[in-house]
């Protein structure tokens, strides 16, 4: 589902990565773990997926953890609370369901390991 959204916080991580919550009920209603968003800036843009760290229906909102790689990604970290974001479709991927007991293991590595 293609639809825009709204910054409502950021938190510097690291020098070259990002926390954003995103305002965005109706990816928010629908996300599970394992699943990704694809955000687009600008209407020439280019589309970039990034896993979803995070999310609240009740509240409607996504977080993301964003590391600067390139050109798009410095611009999504450089967004601001009360910035939109002209696409934020989501979510897609396959979730992921975890045993409600005994143990899982997960791995991540980069920008990846953001959303364990």
């Amino acid at each position: 589902m293609d639809t825009t959204a709204t910054v409502v916080e950021k938190r510097t991580l690291t020098d070259v990565t990002t926390l954003l919550v995103v305002a965005a009920p109706l990816v928010s209603v629908n996300a599970a773990p394992g699943q990704f968003v694809i955000v687009r800036l600008a209407e020439t843009g280019e589309r970039v997926p990034i896993s979803i760290t995070d999310f609240d229906a009740g509240a409607g909102t996504i977080t993301i953890v964003v590391q600067e790689v390139g050109k798009t990604s410095r611009a999504i970290c450089a967004l601001e609370p009360g910035d939109a974001i002209l696409d934020f479709a989501g979510p897609l991927g396959h979730p992921v369901e975890l045993p409600e007991s005994g143990h899982a293991v997960l791995i991540g590595g980069g920008f990846g390991a953001g959303a364990i």
